[in-house]
């Protein structure tokens, strides 16, 4: 009993030193798997979570692969529970969401600016999701649709399907996009067939396919191909 007593005393005094630190000098005085040693303090209460926190890491490999984990893949990893898989969960897609937020505020009239908001867009998403972005004649964001989520969904509606909500939300743009698994940023031969049957649909209503981007675990490129 004095053993743990001891332990949990020694944890403590660790956990507020490093909190204090962190108060002081902010986060640059940190490595990445220190900061997420931080972060389980709030779900693992008695346990040394530095140790867990490289337990994770090398797990994933690294701590952006962390966080970009799924929850349930999460939970695999031993000593992380339903709590921490959570937090973990939650705190990426809440900076996800203000990066998000962030970005809709200007026009997106830039690769760059398309891409950021895209690449953030798909973490923690499904491989295989196809999305699409609706922007006004100014180029601002309107909404963004997830088309498919990796399931099994027949491709041919998706022209329908985006033009529909392109008409409902008066859009004069949209972009797509469409994450690969194998790290690929070339498109298929399937990914330019449907871009090419998407910019033809929303062409014959005067709506304009700006162009196609291929989403990676690293990259988001735009593909600048079409098929009409």
């Amino acid at each position: 009993m004095n053993k743990n007593k001891n332990e949990r005393s020694v944890h403590a005094g660790h956990r507020e030193r490093m909190l204090k630190k962190y108060d002081k000098l902010g986060a640059d005085a940190f490595e990445a798997h220190e900061l997420l040693e931080m972060l389980l303090y709030f779900s693992i209460s008695r346990h040394n979570t530095n140790e867990q926190a490289h337990h994770i890491t090398d797990s994933f490999d690294s701590v952006e692969k962390v966080f970009s984990a799924k929850t349930d893949a999460l939970t695999q990893i031993s000593g992380i529970g339903e709590k921490s898989a959570r937090l973990i969960s939650l705190c990426r897609d809440c900076f996800r969401n203000l990066e998000l937020s962030h970005s809709v505020k200007t026009p997106f009239d830039t690769n760059f600016k398309r891409s950021r908001y895209i690449y953030n867009w798909y973490k923690g998403k499904t491989v295989g999701t196809v999305m699409a972005m609706f922007l006004d004649e100014k180029l601002m964001f309107l909404e963004s649709l997830t088309v498919s989520s990796g399931k099994m969904f027949r491709a041919e509606s998706y022209p329908e399907l985006i033009l529909q909500k392109a008409i409902s939300l008066k859009a004069k743009f949209v972009i797509i996009s469409h994450s690969h698994s194998n790290n690929c940023t070339n498109p298929s031969v399937e990914d330019i067939l449907l871009a090419g049957q998407i910019r033809t649909a929303l062409g014959a209503h005067g709506i304009e396919l700006i162009n196609q981007y291929i989403v990676t675990e690293f990259d988001c490129i735009p593909t600048n191909n079409f098929n009409n």
